[in-house]
């Protein structure tokens, strides 16, 4: 079974506009991932990876937008602690904001500031 067809199950019984809903969401995230840089992409998959190592899970989903890009987890459960403790600081030390639903966690990754993006933030602001 491939993963377009484990897709297509979990939405066949929604009905139609579910399904589009969904077609659509996967068309604006592929299009959103071609607009992202090479960084942006490799810390995202980074953590997925360590994601892997470091929790079991029922699902994790890596979802890329147009101002940030997040990984949206569903019942994690620790399966190394020190990797887990790690991953958590070092995702925090990296300006990774985590959010709590009901649906699970969900870390957000946003664009990592460059020099100039800050000196024409401060510019614009009147700041030198």
């Amino acid at each position: 079974m491939s993963i377009d067809d484990e897709k297509q199950i979990n939405y066949s019984d929604a009905g139609f506009y579910a399904m589009a809903a969904a077609k659509d969401a996967q068309r604006q995230n592929t299009i959103n991932k071609a607009n992202c840089s090479f960084e942006e992409i490799r810390r995202v998959e980074n953590a997925r990876m360590l994601f892997e190592m470091a929790y079991n899970f029922d699902e994790l989903l890596v979802n890329y937008r147009k101002t940030f890009n997040a990984i949206k987890i569903v019942n994690k459960r620790t399966l190394d602690k020190k990797i887990a403790k790690q991953l958590e600081a070092n995702l925090a030390a990296d300006g990774v904001t985590k959010y709590r639903t009901k649906q699970g966690l969900i870390y957000r990754f946003y664009p990592p500031k460059t020099a100039a993006a800050s000196t024409a933030t401060k510019k614009a602001v009147g700041q030198t």
